[in-house]
């Protein structure tokens, strides 16, 4: 079984461009790390990349504060 060590983060990833590139990323393997407001909404979103095969790790956060994003990056 081959391990896979790519990962990508990616933002507004329920919806629009940000759901866009996730299905993108999983389809080309890559493991991804999601971010969007709603844990509902990552959930479903998490539950439709894991069919690609993708290793989904969900963040609720509302990156529109900025002490958010902070975390985030900690």
């Amino acid at each position: 079984m081959e391990v896979n060590h790519k990962c990508a983060l990616i933002t507004g990833a329920t919806s629009g461009i940000g759901y866009e590139l996730a299905k993108l990323f999983a389809q080309n393997n890559y493991n991804l790390i999601i971010v969007a407001r709603n844990q509902d909404e990552l959930d479903k979103t998490s539950n439709d990349l894991s069919h690609f095969g993708a290793n989904v790790t969900t963040i609720a956060k509302d990156l529109f504060q900025q002490e958010n994003a902070f975390a985030l990056c900690r």
